[in-house]
This record gives structure tokens, C-alpha cells and sequence, in this order.
């Protein structure tokens, strides 16, 4: 079996190619999804803060291909209102997702692509693509140093079989050295790592069907999935970098989108699923007003009422015993003007009328909300992005371990965890369409208490005592910059220096943490 991991990483672009039977029976890949790491939404999210376009796409990622070059398309139109960086790279990104007609050869107003194959009404694209990290930690406190090398190799499928039925796959194999970390097999507890020699490898894969029928669209397979107004953070299901297996339907109409989801959880020992529903309305060119309820259940077998997409859950939890882990919430993005958008998430993990909103335990509550502003005081290359963020104490537990919040042992929802606020401000810088810089800063307050603690009447009181006792300061700056060499060629670097107060609750543990990582990606 190690023998197998290793030679897998070294011979991974012939093993993708040949795994599976369906890379023969392929065609034009534009339902296939666009992960959310691309440089594109960063573009589309300035264009949407522009007006260029009105949608609620962007609150429902990742994007499909054919989504994107539609907005692509609105935002080509306006180009006048963008800097000349954002309009060379708005040119680009137009190629990358367009794709040929069957029979059409590929020019440079077409994407590139290691293979390409048609046969009838079908079309298939084969890509690869390389990310080499160098990875360091610093810090003041007692804790060893770290310098981690991370080679990581990838192979991407897309097609579609008729012109409304497509497929996405992309699988990855990454070799760490320098974490010297035992085995793992535990889903629970984060990523899986097999041990060679020296090395560990990790891996991870997505795979699905996605069609689109008029007003109704479906993904079903394994893929990502975030949704919320936040730009870089949300507080219902954020911006994850783990997959899921999941069915997911949409119903689009001009002002008004349903969608719907019902996908597996990480577990060990017990099955657990996450369910949800979201309403999204566009109110005017100026207001988009989202509602949504997310339930994680488990200890049984899928539930029929929680397979149903149009039942209310929080309705049909009562009815089946009050046994899951029902939330709700909803966001806001209003537009201010072309150029300013302020938006808004609330997250209600529980909440009772009878006790007092800002102080009882039970009353579990979390905010996010900010300001993007494009173009400041005229200078076209920048923009800048202030956030505050907000998590009450026992936010996303539950009593149940089996019904955390919680996928591959993270949070579903915010980074930050329970008890614990943020403030945070981003000036982005992109001078030409190959170079985007980041400068940032943030100060986060976190508070007693983990995703994975339940709480006791006993112990914890009935009050909520947000950031009560001995509380972890941090004041953190970042630097980053991404670099386009030649198309699809990319070098990088993110600079990290925190200095913490009361590190880890440790009254009196201060010091300076400097972490960051140098990369190179090559797509083809």
C-alpha cells in the first residue's frame, strides 16, 4: 500500500487519464464548476461592487463555467468602468472560459488544454496542473519551527454529454515533507495522511453530474459548496476547502432563486448529513435579501422529511423529536452606489423569546458584516474591504457530538469558532492584470470554548459570557502577492506576523508568530 502512494504521486497525469471509463464519453464543459480559489471571482466580486452587472450569483459558489462567462460577457460590455488592469484581465478570463464549438478548432480565443476529444454530440477537456509550496513558522513561544515543502499534483476532467448535461471531475495527490506527523485515518479529525518514509501524502477528489433544464439546474456527486453574502468569510457555510457528496437543486427565475441541498458529513462511527434550503431575492439593482436554514442530523439512515426540498426544517425537527442541529439566517448586500457595497450576515444557531437576546446561553448568535469599496478616492487599481465578525459563545455546538457543525473536524461555518470577534481591513492593489497585492490587517478576540464543547448548566452557568476570563488578543499583518508570469504560470508569496497576547488562554504568554509560504502553480 505505500509502494502504491508513492508511485501514484510519480505517475498521478497517466493514472488520471486512464482511471476511468468515462473520460472516452465526454463533451462541451460549461456546467462543470469553477473552484473558488480562481482568480476570476476576486474580478467578478469588484465588477458586482461596480454594477456591472446585477445577480445574486456570487452568493451561491462555486460558479459554473457557463455562469461565469455570462457574467464575463456583462462585464466586457461596461468595460469603460474598470481600470485598465481589470479590463485586460476580464479579456483573459473571457478565453479561459470559452470553449470550442464540436468541430471548431482551438485558437487562442479558447482556453488551453493537454487533450481534447469529441465524438458526435460529446465533448471532453483533460487538464493538468502543479502547485509547488514552501511553507515556514516562527514564532516566540516554545514550539518547534517549521519548514514545509508541499508538491501537489492534479488532474481536471470536464464535459458535458448533450448541451444540458455535463460532468466535473478533479482529483489531487500532495506530497508533504517536513511535518513530522504520524498516520491518519480519521475523517473526523481532519485530513488523511499516509506515511512514506520521510514524506506523507495526502489527496482529494470531486466528481459529479450537473445539468441545466431551463429554470432548473441540478449538481449530483461530489463537490464544494459555500453560500452567505460575505466576501471572504462566511457564517453559514464558508468558503471550505473540503468537498462533500451531495445533491443539489436550483430554480432560478429573474428575481427570485431556490436552492436546495442534501450532502454527507464526515464520520467515523456514525453517519452524519447536512441539509439545508436558501431563498435568494433581488429587490431592485440595489438589494439582494437572502433566507436560508442549514440542519445537521445523524444516528439514522437518510430521513424522508429532510429529503423533501419545499418542508420547513425547523418545523419538521419538532415533529421528528427535536433531535438535529437546526440554524437559521439570512444576509444582505445593498448597494450603495457604483463602487460601494455594504453587506451583512446573521447566523441564529438557537434562539428562545423567553430569556434575554444578548445574555442567555441558549440565545446563540453570530454577525458578520462590511464594506467593499472599489476604486477609493478615484485610484481605479484598488479597492478596500472592511469586515467585523462576531460569534457568541456556544455557537455551532450541540449536545450530541455526532451533530456538530462540523465537516473533516472544522467548522462548516466561520474560522473563528464560538466566543471570539474579529475586525479586519484588506487593501487590494492590482497594477497590471498579471500582479495582484494585498495588504491586511485584523485583531481577533477569542474567548474559552471550541466547536466541539457542550455545554452544562452545572458548569457553564445560564449566561452567555462572551469573552469572559482570560481572552487571546491577536494583531495580525499580512502582505501577499500573485504573480502571472505567462498564462496560466503563477508565483506567490503570503507574509503573516502576529503578535499574540495570552496565547492559547496562557495569562502572560506573549509574542511575535511569523508564518508564511512562497508558491508556484502551473494550470495546462
Amino acid at each position: 500500500m505505500r509502494i502504491f502512494f508513492q508511485q501514484r504521486f510519480l505517475h498521478f497525469a497517466l493514472a488520471a487519464a486512464l482511471s476511468s471509463p468515462i473520460l472516452h464519453l465526454t463533451a462541451h464543459a460549461q456546467t462543470a464548476t469553477v473552484p473558488v480559489d480562481h482568480q476570476v471571482y476576486s474580478l467578478l466580486q469588484k465588477a458586482e461592487t461596480l454594477q456591472l452587472f446585477s445577480s445574486y450569483e456570487l452568493r451561491l459558489l462555486p460558479l459554473s463555467r457557463t455562469t461565469i462567462r455570462t457574467l464575463l460577457w456583462q462585464i466586457i460590455d461596461k468595460k469603460e468602468h474598470l481600470s485598465r488592469a481589470d479590463a485586460a484581465l476580464a479579456r483573459q478570463m473571457l478565453q479561459e472560459f470559452t470553449d470550442p464549438q464540436i468541430g471548431e478548432p482551438l485558437t487562442r480565443d479558447h482556453d488551453r488544454h493537454i487533450y481534447r476529444h469529441t465524438e458526435g454530440d460529446m465533448q471532453f477537456f483533460f487538464d493538468l496542473d502543479f502547485t509547488q509550496n514552501f511553507r515556514f513558522l516562527r514564532q516566540d513561544f516554545d514550539m518547534p519551527e517549521e519548514n514545509i515543502s508541499e508538491s501537489t499534483l492534479g488532474g481536471d476532467l470536464r464535459g458535458m454529454f448533450t448541451k444540458n448535461l455535463g460532468f466535473g471531475a478533479h482529483a489531487l495527490n500532495t506530497m508533504v515533507r517536513g511535518k513530522n506527523e504520524a498516520e491518519q485515518f480519521n475523517v473526523d479529525r481532519g485530513t488523511i495522511s499516509i506515511r512514506v518514509g520521510e514524506s506523507s501524502f495526502t489527496d482529494q477528489a470531486t466528481g459529479y453530474l450537473a445539468g441545466s433544464f431551463g429554470r432548473f439546474h441540478f449538481l449530483a456527486g461530489r463537490d464544494y459548496l459555500s453560500w452567505g453574502a460575505g466576501l471572504d468569510y462566511r457564517l453559514s457555510l464558508r468558503l471550505i476547502d473540503r468537498p462533500m457528496d451531495m445533491l443539489r437543486l436550483n430554480f432560478d427565475l429573474k428575481k427570485l432563486r431556490f436552492t436546495w441541498f442534501h450532502g454527507n458529513l464526515s464520520g467515523v462511527d456514525v453517519q452524519r448529513y447536512l441539509v439545508g434550503h436558501r431563498l435568494d431575492f433581488r429587490l431592485g439593482k440595489s438589494i439582494n435579501l437572502a433566507f436560508y436554514e442549514t440542519l445537521v442530523y445523524g444516528n439514522r439512515d437518510r430521513e424522508w422529511s429532510y429529503l423533501n426540498p419545499i418542508l420547513p426544517y425547523h418545523v419538521m425537527e419538532h415533529q421528528l423529536g427535536d433531535l438535529d442541529n437546526n440554524t437559521l439566517g439570512g444576509d444582505l448586500v445593498y448597494f450603495l452606489r457604483p463602487g460601494v457595497r455594504a453587506f451583512l450576515e446573521v447566523f441564529v444557531d438557537d434562539f428562545s423569546s423567553d430569556y434575554p437576546l444578548g445574555t442567555y446561553w441558549g440565545n446563540k448568535l453570530a454577525v458578520n458584516g462590511g464594506f467593499h469599496w472599489v476604486a477609493p478616492f478615484h485610484f481605479s487599481e484598488f479597492e478596500l474591504k472592511t469586515t467585523y465578525t462576531r460569534i457568541d459563545p456556544w455557537v455551532y455546538t450541540h449536545n450530541d457530538s455526532a451533530l456538530s457543525y462540523t465537516h473533516y473536524g472544522e467548522s462548516i461555518g466561520s474560522q473563528l469558532g464560538p466566543n471570539a470577534d474579529r475586525v479586519r481591513a484588506v487593501i487590494n492593489y492590482q497594477p497590471h492584470h498579471d500582479s495582484r497585492w494585498e495588504i491586511r490587517y485584523a485583531y481577533k478576540r477569542k474567548g474559552a470554548g471550541s466547536i466541539f464543547d457542550q455545554h452544562s448548566y452545572e458548569l457553564n452557568g445560564k449566561h452567555k459570557n462572551f469573552l469572559a476570563g482570560i481572552v487571546e488578543k491577536t494583531s495580525e499583518f499580512g502582505l501577499a502577492l500573485r504573480q502571472q508570469f505567462k498564462r496560466d504560470v503563477f508565483f506567490g508569496f503570503d507574509l503573516t506576523f502576529s503578535y499574540l497576547h495570552n496565547r492559547a488562554l496562557q495569562a502572560g504568554a506573549d509574542g511575535w508568530r511569523r508564518e508564511g509560504f512562497f508558491y508556484m502553480q502551473i494550470r495546462y
